[in-house]
């Protein structure tokens, strides 16, 4: 079993990614999330050896399983994209979030009432 969390599943670099793509994530910012390197999340998309501490720190930061990361993608969950947008909102300058925030405001009134 331990073969799985080391260099012999080329798929977890592979899976990373497809996750990464669907998060709408940088490797900078999956480092950032996952408390990891960006030179070893480069690595582990690029097909080296994860460690299974490794694999556990990349499914807590991202929000999905080990599973995920070792045999294939499942659907992000939706709080987990809202999360990451509040997380990144939270970052913006403080007019610019602003702006932001009334444009989601103003799209959810739309919407709501439409």
């Amino acid at each position: 079993m331990d073969d799985l969390f080391t260099g012999q599943n080329p798929m977890i670099g592979k899976n990373l990614k497809t996750i990464r793509s669907r998060l709408d994530v940088t490797q900078e910012k999956t480092a950032e999330m996952c408390g990891i390197s960006l030179p070893t999340i480069a690595r582990i998309e690029a097909g080296s050896e994860c460690k299974a501490e490794t694999v556990a720190k990349l499914a807590n930061g991202l929000g999905c399983t080990t599973d995920a990361l070792m045999r294939g993608v499942m659907e992000v969950p939706r709080d987990r994209k809202v999360e990451i947008m509040m997380r990144d909102i939270e970052l913006l300058p403080d007019k610019r979030r602003e702006q932001v925030i009334d444009t989601i405001e103003a799209l959810i009134t739309y919407y709501k009432y439409r």
